[in-house]
Order: structure tokens, then C-alpha cells, then sequence
């Protein structure tokens, strides 16, 4: 699990290193970025790779989730709690209000981009409250955890042990598409990459928020030991077919123009329906 957590960290690295040379402009460095790829190039990167960055964040999620009854179970709702908050929210303070704010004003004052103040780095636009980086999911793990020892202290003790439950692969693809409306839906008000009030990636809430719970629920039916092979079976069947819809849909995009512009990242448009059913499906299905 150690390991996994590792390469997944490291994945995250090299496609923040990628993404910091596209159009796209997915996080700070792209805005002072020395070149930018060929469009040839974009569209190759964003089809092979894409379909597998997707699915990195929600797999973390999906880890936390299966440790997480456990973890609770071991040590009470109260200590639990505490540890997530320092383990959790003093990093996630010390980094959104004094590293990440301090890094920007570097990298941004001496090309003129940064004229303000640090305090203005620090609350950005109006359109960004509080910008929290590249760990904004530390924050929203924060959250999740948290929420979850709350349920579990209003069901007045530990968590459950309960009936094991058998997750077979009609459970997946009913999340899948759940997770999709949701995603298509929350991408109305807060569209893939945007930030609001504070940047805590709500465009990818549903699918953070399903893999915790299913991850909480799974622990139950020992999948931290393995997961049953006919379950494998349907999510690597499903896997394929929706990381070539993906390139598929990125390929045409690339040629004929359909994902020009931002339609693709949320509203009342057909693009934005298909990323977000194929994202959701990568999310839930990939990492079984």
C-alpha cells in the first residue's frame, strides 16, 4: 500500500511537470512556463496520458477510505480526530497560508506578475479566496475523515464490523454513473478547473466523495487483501473501453475542433457530458 502511495505521489509530479508546458494552464507554473508544446504534441500527451491521470486522485482516496474504519475502529473517535488534524490540518495550514503564497510571490514578483503585497498572493482574486496549491486534496481528505468520525460517533460508538458486503461489478457501474450525473451537474456552477471561494477542486468532489465511501464500505469485504477476480475481470474490460472513448474523444477534439474552447469543462454541452462520464467511469472501475 506503501508503494502504491508512492507511485501515485510520483505520477502526480511528472504530470504536474508535463502540464506545466501545455495551453492548458492546470496550475501555476504554466504561467511563467519558458515554451510550450506543439499542439501535435498537446494532443498526443493529453490522449495517452489523460485517461490514467484521471484516476490517480480518486485511487488516493479510494486508499484512504479502505484504512480508514480501522484506523478509527484502533484508536476512538476522539484520538482519531486529533490525529487527522495534526497529521492532516497542520500541514494543510502551514502550506496554504505561509509556503505556497511565499512560492507564488517568488516565482511571480520578479517578472512583475506579482505587484501586490503577500497578503494579496495569499487571498488571490476575487474569484479564489484562498488558494491552497497542490494540496487541496489534503484538505478535502481532511473533510472526508472528518465527516466520517462524526457519522460514526452519532451511530453512538465504533464503526460496525457488520454483514460482509459482496461488491460485484453491477455496484461499480451504478456509482459510475452516479458519480457522472454528479459530476456533470456540480460542473454547471463550479466547472473542471476552476476556483471559487476557495480551491478545494469541487469539480471533482463527486468522485472523491464516492471513493472514499466506497473505499470505507470495501474494507469490509477485504480488499486490502485483494479483490474477487471476476470483479477484476469487469473493471479491466470496462477500463479499456472507456480509456479508448477517452482518446477517442480527445483525438477528435484535437482534429475537428469539438473540444475547442471550454465547453468541455462544464455547462449545458454535450463535450462536457462525455468528459464526465468517461472520467467517472475511469475513477470508479480503473483502479479494480
Amino acid at each position: 500500500m506503501d508503494n502504491l502511495k508512492v507511485l501515485l505521489i510520483a505520477a502526480i509530479i511528472a504530470g504536474h511537470a508535463v502540464g506545466s508546458y501545455t495551453s492548458m494552464e492546470l496550475w501555476a507554473y504554466a504561467d511563467v512556463r519558458e515554451v510550450t508544446l506543439s499542439p501535435v504534441t498537446e494532443a498526443v500527451l493529453l490522449a495517452v496520458v489523460m485517461p490514467f491521470a484521471i484516476f490517480m486522485i480518486p485511487l488516493l482516496f479510494l486508499i484512504a477510505g479502505l484504512l480508514t474504519p480501522s484506523s478509527l475502529e484502533r484508536k476512538g473517535t476522539r484520538v482519531y480526530v486529533r490525529d487527522r488534524l495534526v497529521r492532516l490540518g497542520v500541514p494543510f495550514a502551514v502550506f496554504t497560508v505561509l509556503v505556497w503564497p511565499a512560492l507564488l510571490y517568488a516565482l511571480y514578483r520578479p517578472l512583475g506578475n506579482a505587484p501586490g503585497s503577500y497578503l494579496a498572493e495569499l487571498l488571490g482574486t476575487s474569484e479564489e479566496a484562498l488558494d491552497t496549491g497542490y494540496l487541496w486534496f489534503v484538505g478535502d481528505l481532511l473533510l472526508l475523515s472528518l465527516a466520517y468520525a462524526a457519522w460514526v460517533r452519532l451511530r453512538h460508538g465504533r464503526p460496525r464490523s457488520g454483514r460482509r458486503l459482496d461488491i460485484g461489478a453491477r455496484h461499480l457501474l451504478v456509482l459510475a454513473v452516479a458519480v457522472g450525473v454528479a459530476t456533470f451537474l456540480v460542473r454547471l456552477v463550479f466547472p473542471f478547473a476552476s476556483e471559487r471561494y476557495v480551491d478545494l477542486n469541487v469539480y471533482q468532489w463527486p468522485e472523491c466523495v464516492a471513493l472514499f465511501a466506497l473505499g470505507v464500505i470495501a474494507a469490509r469485504s477485504c480488499w486490502l487483501t485483494g479483490v474477487p477476480e471476476r470483479l477484476r475481470t469487469h473493471s479491466r474490460t470496462a477500463t479499456l473501453v472507456a480509456a479508448g472513448g477517452f482518446t477517442v474523444l480527445v483525438a477528435w477534439g484535437a482534429v475537428s475542433g469539438g473540444l475547442a474552447g471550454d465547453t468541455w469543462t462544464g455547462g449545458w454541452h454535450v463535450e462536457a457530458l462525455m468528459f464526465a462520464a468517461l472520467e467517472s467511469t475511469l475513477a470508479v472501475v480503473l483502479e479494480h
